[in-house]
């Protein structure tokens, strides 16, 4: 359904008032490791941090929106495959506005979960919007917020949260980006700090 809205609101925009694309310019090239990718480009993009190590394979489909599959590995036993979109809403001088939706599946080892609460099987949804900045041709930061919704369709396994995050984007290898933020979870089940680093590769 995310995953729906975002192609729809993409669909919208191109029949709409044109919205100035980020283009393949020194001041925003630091903006493509975060996304959208242009058309017909692909990247893979490794991370590891907390609560996930995790794994995406993203293709642009557009001049505002791309799609990818990944799975997260979790260290509480647990793998989550997913499948998530990227649409850009606005673009303003170095700035531009990013919707994402996410929607996955979290599969349970044996024994897995976070101390005494074990980890069942549930199905999960994201919809975030992040606001990045290009700082210069190899720097770019940004700002999310997002709300996150998992189920197995039960009251005692449904769970509802938000999440806060900033980081940085660096580009100082033609291809190569590297990737860090930090941010804070907080919702029926507490509060966790949450972070990651890695590696995007576009081609």
């Amino acid at each position: 359904m995310l995953l729906g809205l975002l192609l729809a609101l993409a669909t919208g925009a191109q029949e709409a008032v044109a919205i100035e694309p980020v283009p393949d310019s020194p001041a925003k090239a630091s903006l493509r490791a975060l996304g959208p990718l242009a058309q017909g480009e692909s990247a893979l993009t490794v991370e590891a941090g907390r609560p996930f190590y995790s794994l995406r394979l993203d293709r642009g489909l557009g001049s505002r929106i791309d799609a990818g599959v990944g799975v997260d590995l979790a260290t509480a036993g647990f793998v989550r495959p997913l499948l998530r979109a990227r649409l850009r809403l606005l673009t303003v001088g170095s700035l531009q506005l990013v919707a994402r939706g996410t929607l996955g599946v979290a599969l349970p080892q044996s024994h897995a979960g976070y101390g005494p609460r074990a980890i069942v099987r549930t199905e999960d949804g994201e919809l975030a919007v992040a606001c990045d900045w290009a700082f210069s041709r190899e720097v770019a930061g940004f700002v999310e917020a997002a709300v996150l919704g998992e189920t197995d369709f039960t009251s005692e396994h449904s769970a509802s949260q938000l999440e806060g995050t900033v980081g940085v984007a660096l580009a100082p290898l033609g291809p190569l980006s590297l990737l860090a933020q930090v941010g804070v979870l907080r919702g029926s089940r507490g509060m966790a700090m949450i972070g990651s680093g890695g590696v995007v590769f576009r081609f």
